[in-house]
């Protein structure tokens, strides 16, 4: 688990980003409630800690292509057997009861 300090006790750190990842960065900071730097600090602290996941336990997830309806792009992401039951029960519930779901983890 990170410590978490007080904002003023933390040097600032410079960081130059290419404009498209700044602003990709920016909408997924917006999307998740976080500010732009409270995002790229979660980005970071989840990369160091999968990083630290044994090999066995990254062996567990299966990549999976997610196409969204947004220009046809397609993401590549791994899910855990776990997130695919999740997934596959969800998709067999109605859509009431999926909206239903959804407000209950907003």
């Amino acid at each position: 688990m990170v410590e978490m300090r007080k904002t003023a006790d933390i040097a600032p750190f410079g960081l130059r980003l290419p404009p498209e990842t700044k602003d990709e960065l920016f909408k997924a900071a917006r999307h998740s409630g976080r500010s732009l730097n409270a995002e790229i600090v979660a980005r970071l602290v989840w990369s160091l800690q999968y990083e630290k996941t044994s090999l066995t336990q990254r062996e567990q997830y299966q990549p999976i292509q997610l196409k969204t309806k947004q220009k046809e792009k397609i993401y590549s992401v791994e899910f855990s057997e776990l997130e695919i039951a999740l997934l596959e029960t969800f998709r067999k519930m109605p859509v009431e009861n999926q909206l239903a779901l959804l407000t209950l983890f907003k």
